[in-house]
């Protein structure tokens, strides 16, 4: 454990190994609620039997009422700590397995050979030869071999110095960066270029990334295709940007209109590139967990599919800063999770509902946006559709939110569900944006 912090350590140093001790708090919880490979479990949850709640996950505020106070007054062991003794055996189980897997794993492996001009990493062993330094990068290089004498070999830097007689246990071989791109821009559609990531083998070195933030640009309308499963008939698709629907045409006005006057030049150039379909893999901004890809903003042009990934940005920043404004608070619920509990699965998130005043997610069914706003405090949702509410889905919305309220703990009991006016989307791209839209009057 102790070169697995270690290693976590010297990616977030950088430069600065002498200040280590700043971040070693925020390391220390992430190695403790991380699931480890060989448990299968966190070392956080085996300690306590729950996974721990991160910050974003505490409010600001607490609301304790007497429901509160009865619940203290029962003193009795949960579930999960009642389990815990089978837990552990399962993580002891889980450790014998995984040590039994990987304990050959090094033996035959082929050693890897060196040619004349190839590039090469050579061992920071000056890091090991003194003390400390141990943040310090555990690889110098790149380096060109000039010669090779049996396990010895001549080494070239960038400036052309010849680094002579260097053991050839002590390289790496050498592997140019590609840059990172995300899976679901590796499998675009057709009518873009695929493109496959590839792995790259280099140092366990750092390397700082410039990241500029330009969320504001991510609110600009966008698309997705819509399946019809509803009582509505959806019109077919048009190639005219004039005959949008005239909801997506007033957001994307609005939206255009706000980023001229309170954007700076950069950010409408970065937007204006993105729908020309240029530096369509360049990383432009990061939201939290989140990030946006020009192609990201690429799909929110008239006409193109909106992602999930900007729909997700979206409502952070929405809810982010509804949240600075108002002594009542939101939560958002990612889209991935939303659809999981759609689909009437067991909802991962751990939250407290009591202190929210909107939990909200957007649903994707067949490619498809849907809006679900639940009020814990009032016992009721909102559901939307932009092809319609049909008293099916409306009543599956009730029931996914009964359903995701008891699990939480919480009494579900009368719970009602109702949807709000809203034009009908005429196009077969939109649905994203009228989802958005009613986040935003809301």
């Amino acid at each position: 454990m102790n070169g697995t912090i270690q290693r976590a350590l010297s990616k977030l140093v950088n430069e600065k190994p002498e200040e280590w001790d700043k971040h070693l708090d925020p390391v220390m919880f992430g190695l403790r609620t991380k699931r480890h490979m060989t448990t299968k479990y966190s070392p956080f949850f085996l300690m306590f039997g729950r996974e721990a709640r991160y910050p974003t996950q505490i409010p600001d505020e607490y609301r304790v009422d007497s429901s509160v106070e009865d619940i203290l007054s029962v003193e009795e062991a949960t579930e999960e700590i009642l389990k815990l003794d089978e837990v552990l055996q399962t993580a002891i189980s889980n450790c014998k397995k995984t040590q039994s897997k990987y304990q050959n794993k090094n033996k035959g492996r082929p050693t890897p050979s060196f040619t004349v001009g190839m590039k090469v990493w050579r061992m920071n062993t000056r890091s090991q030869q003194r003390k400390g330094g141990k943040l310090d990068r555990n690889y110098l290089g790149p380096y060109t071999i000039a010669a090779i004498s049996g396990k010895s070999v001549d080494l070239l830097d960038s400036k052309g110095v010849t680094i002579p007689k260097i053991n050839i246990d002590h390289l790496m071989v050498f592997t140019e960066e590609q840059p990172r791109i995300p899976h679901k821009l590796s499998n675009a559609s057709s009518s873009e270029p695929s493109t496959t990531t590839t792995s790259t083998v280099g140092p366990p070195t750092t390397t700082s990334t410039c990241e500029t933030s330009t969320t504001t640009s991510t609110s600009e309308p966008s698309t997705t295709t819509s399946t019809s499963e509803t009582s509505t008939t959806m019109s077919t698709p048009v190639s005219d940007t004039n005959a949008l629907s005239s909801a997506a045409l007033g957001m994307m006005h609005a939206s255009t209109a706000s980023v001229k006057s309170t954007a700076d030049p950069s950010i409408i150039k970065n937007v204006t590139d993105a729908w020309e379909g240029n530096k369509t893999y360049v990383l432009l901004s990061k939201i939290g967990p989140y990030k946006i890809f020009f192609q990201d903003i690429y799909n929110t042009a008239p006409q193109r599919e909106l992602e999930s990934e900007v729909i997700n940005a979206y409502l952070t920043v929405l809810v982010s800063k509804f949240n600075q404004d108002s002594a009542e608070k939101a939560f958002v619920v990612d889209t991935y999770e939303m659809t999981w509990v759609w689909k009437r699965n067991k909802p991962k998130i751990k939250i407290d509902p009591v202190f929210y005043k909107y939990i909200l997610g957007v649903v994707n069914e067949g490619h498809h946006w849907m809006l679900v706003v639940i009020k814990p405090g009032e016992k009721r949702s909102v559901f939307l559709d932009p092809l319609g509410e049909s008293q099916r889905r409306v009543t599956q919305c009730q029931d996914i939110s009964r359903f995701f309220m008891r699990h939480r703990g919480l009494n579900a009991s009368r719970w009602a569900c109702d949807t709000l006016p809203h034009p009908i989307q005429q196009d077969a791209t939109s649905c994203g944006a009228y989802v958005l839209k009613v986040c935003v009057r809301a």
